[in-house]
C-alpha cells in the first residue's frame, strides 16, 4: 500500500527558490499556491497527473487554474513540452535529510 500524500516535502524546498517564489511580485497569491503544488507534486512522483490534483487541492475553477499555469510559464516557471508539463527550476531533492 502507498503511503499517503503529506505537505512536508513541499516545506523542503531550498531556501532561496522558497524565498524567490514568496518574493516574486509578478505572481498572485493563487499562482503561488498553484506553484508549491506543483512542486509538492513533483516530490511525490506525480507531477503528470496536476490537471486532476491541483484544481481539487486548491478549491480553483478550471478557468482559474488554466490561467494560473498560463501566468507560470509566461514567467518561466513551468514550460509546456510535447503537451507535459514540466518545472523549469526543480531541486535535486526534495527532503534534506532531517526529520520534521
Amino acid at each position: 500500500m502507498e503511503p499517503p500524500l503529506d505537505i512536508k516535502p513541499a516545506l523542503h524546498l531550498p531556501k532561496d527558490l522558497k524565498d524567490r517564489i514568496l518574493t516574486d511580485q509578478r505572481l498572485s497569491l493563487h499562482q503561488k499556491f498553484v506553484l508549491f503544488t506543483l512542486y509538492y507534486l513533483d516530490s511525490k512522483g506525480k507531477l503528470d497527473e496536476y490537471g486532476s490534483y491541483v484544481p481539487h487541492f486548491l478549491n480553483l475553477r478550471e478557468e482559474d487554474f488554466k490561467k494560473s499555469i498560463d501566468n507560470l510559464v509566461r514567467h518561466n516557471y513551468l514550460r509546456f513540452d510535447n503537451e507535459s508539463l514540466s518545472l523549469n527550476i526543480r531541486p535535486l531533492r526534495y527532503n534534506p535529510g532531517l526529520s520534521v
